[in-house]
């Protein structure tokens, strides 16, 4: 693979990725928040966003 070659399919695979971010939370059963250092944050369920609950605060513990 040649530099323009390994720059597209890194492009593609950032969209792909970028798409999954918005569209999965709303199908996921549980969805987990992470803080910039990669630590989890919070967790959602499924009926916890359908009932209109806030994601359980993980940052506290």
């Amino acid at each position: 693979m040649d530099e323009a070659a390994v720059a597209r399919f890194v492009q593609h695979y950032e969209r792909l990725t970028r798409h999954i971010l918005q569209e999965m939370p709303g199908r996921a059963d549980m969805v987990l928040r992470l803080s910039s250092d990669r630590s989890c944050h919070g967790i959602e369920s499924a009926s916890s966003r359908q009932e209109g609950l806030p994601a359980a605060d993980l940052s506290a513990t």
